[in-house]
């Protein structure tokens, strides 16, 4: 949506920087959405990296947005700690 905005604008001048918000935006959500995915290890350096960039683009974002980074990065932090549902079934080998 926010790239659209910017794309729709009749001055284009800051859509270079829409472009960087956009793919970092999506570089760090595809980042954590694939850390479960990884080894264990892995996992957990891919998500300290996505708190981080969360964490920094909450400061450095207007208040509206800052407050969903800050969120963002709160659940990039929770989902180090225990795990979850599909880490359980992959170590039981069980469906149910």
């Amino acid at each position: 949506m926010y790239l659209g905005i910017f794309l729709g604008e009749d001055d284009p001048s800051q859509i270079p920087e829409a472009l960087i918000w956009f793919s970092v935006m999506a570089g760090t959500g595809s980042m954590a959405w694939f850390a479960d995915r990884m080894a264990p290890t892995t996992g957990r350096r891919m998500m300290w990296v996505v708190f981080g960039v969360f964490m920094a683009l909450g400061v450095l974002a207007i208040f509206s947005f800052g407050v969903l980074y800050l969120f963002a990065s709160l659940l990039a932090i929770f989902s180090l700690g225990g795990g979850g549902r599909s880490a359980h079934l992959e170590e039981t080998g069980s469906g149910g």
